[in-house]
């Protein structure tokens, strides 16, 4: 019984939304002001066109499309290679509002056409945009997608929307007056300018340390950060608008290109900070296999099936920074003092890249704040606490040289007292050695005269000389007068030993 009530109320909560959506039915969208996504969703109505055969006239009332109301709050339809049409029933409800925008949340897609049908059945092109068309083919120079579009007070009129896109399909769009577009602009402008500031800000930092150190986890460091700034860029369409404005194409495969570079340059960065190759050579393996993993999948997608590239890629962003943090975290279980900034930045990285891999894979969006200003405000903190991990960590490194080079100076310190007493024992003994070289020199000197008295007797004692006599008295007194030398030399020598 109680498994039953469980199921009632999943079947009710997953349900409840498509209900909600597909009882309002559809009907005109009455306008007194900007209208958002939320209010659209609920008049909105599609069709899908796998073989791209349906045209803006199909659409003239009466139509024999069959169109179904939205399945939730967002046009997504996941991954698919069909085109999409929407169709919107408008009437202007105010008095003096003439001018209308119909604003899509996005930077690009690859086909894009939005089309007016009035009450007449006349039907206008307000946009109608490929990849092959170039930032000024854009009816309003915005870094979004924007097609003005006039409604008289009292007039109704029918917006269709088709649209394909090589990545997810899932759009966001609203309906604004020129005052409300403008004021959006703004804010998205000051956050978007503030963003792009402080990055280059730590970008020109991050290149003045690698012209200045040399050391190759700056440039890594570096290539992450230009990464980070021109996906960002590219995702507010400020990219396409000011870098490569007439290669839409490129900007078409943008997305790959930056998400890629702040994948490999993010494991490079893991690589060279943590010194995997040393301290965690399995970790190191895994690092070498992401990024590899993710230029094999450029390189053999990017031809072939760009749709299931960034399909991949958006995976590949949540497991790359999950194994980034590991490495990290299995570094902190002996280096935390010397790697806890680049673990707090990657705890801060993983935010985005589940957000990321959440609304384009799963269709998830949150309430409270939009994803691209969770991932601006996210990835922010993540370029600033690798930028304090590296400063972190070459500090403790300077610290570490520094207490190096102190005990090797202690060490010399005492080596050079060693060899100042080795060098007073030395002369010391050349000293003694040339005193008693000299005391020898003069006992042989000494021993000279007695010698040769000696000899002189015993030469004259042997001789038989009768005219001499030998005193033995002299004889005496010269083996004496040796043996006193002698003995005083033997006696200096042991008293200089001791």
């Amino acid at each position: 019984m109680f498994l039953a009530w469980v199921v009632a109320a999943l079947a009710l909560v997953t349900t409840h939304p498509h209900a909600s959506f597909a009882a309002s039915g559809p009907g005109p969208l009455v306008l007194d002001g900007p209208a958002d996504m939320q209010a659209l969703s609920r008049h909105f109505e599609y069709t899908t066109d796998p073989e791209w055969q349906l045209k803006a006239a199909d659409f003239v009332a009466p139509s024999a499309v069959a169109l179904q109301p939205l399945p939730g709050p967002v046009p997504d339809f996941g991954y698919t290679p069909a085109k999409i049409w929407l169709k919107l029933d408008v009437a202007n409800g105010t008095a003096d509002t003439t001018a209308w925008r119909f604003f899509v949340h996005a930077n690009f897609t690859q086909q894009i056409a939005i089309y007016r049908i009035g009450s007449d059945r006349s039907v206008a092109t307000l946009m109608d945009l490929t990849e092959d068309s170039p930032f000024g083919a854009r009816p309003i120079g915005s870094p979004q997608l924007v097609a003005p579009f006039d409604l008289a007070p009292g007039e109704e009129a029918t917006l269709v929307v088709a649209y394909y896109s090589q990545g997810a399909s899932r759009i966001t769009t609203s309906i604004e007056t020129p005052e409300s577009f403008a004021a959006l602009s703004r804010i998205n402008d000051a956050k978007s300018y503030a963003f792009y500031g402080m990055m280059l800000v730590m970008i020109v930092l991050a290149g003045v340390a690698l012209a200045a150190l040399r050391q190759p986890v700056f440039a890594a460091y570096a290539g992450y950060l230009l990464s980070v700034l021109v996906y960002v860029a590219h995702a507010d369409g400020a990219a396409f608008q000011y870098l490569w404005p007439s290669f839409p194409r490129f900007n078409s495969m943008a997305s790959v290109v930056a998400g890629s570079g702040v994948m490999v340059f993010g494991g490079l960065f893991a690589i060279t900070f943590l010194q995997t190759a040393r301290h965690h050579p399995i970790m190191h393996r895994v690092l070498q296999a992401v990024i590899v993993s993710v230029l094999a999948i450029d390189v053999v997608l990017w031809a072939t099936d760009p749709q299931l590239l960034k399909r991949l890629l958006v995976v590949m962003i949540s497991v790359s920074t999950l194994a980034f943090l590991t490495a990290g975290l299995i570094a902190a279980r002996r280096r935390f003092r010397e790697v806890r900034f680049y673990v707090f930045a990657w705890f801060a990285g993983l935010i985005p890249a589940v957000l990321f891999t959440l609304r384009y894979g799963f269709g998830f969006e949150p309430t409270i704040i939009t994803t691209y200003d969770a991932i601006r405000l996210a990835l922010l903190f993540d370029a600033l606490m690798m930028g304090l991990a590296i400063f972190d960590r070459y500090s403790h490194l300077r610290r570490q040289a520094m207490n190096e080079t102190l005990a090797h100076v202690q060490r010399n310190a005492v080596l050079g007292q060693r060899l100042a007493l080795l060098e007073q024992g030395f002369a010391q003994a050349t000293a003694l050695a040339q005193r008693r070289e000299e005391s020898v020199k003069d006992t042989v000197h000494d021993l000279r005269q007695p010698m040769h008295a000696l000899r002189l007797s015993l030469r004259q004692m042997l001789s038989g000389d009768a005219s001499r006599s030998t005193d033995a008295g002299e004889i005496e007194a010269a083996l004496g007068a040796m043996e006193k030398l002698v003995a005083e030399r033997l006696a200096g020598q042991t008293d200089a030993k001791a």
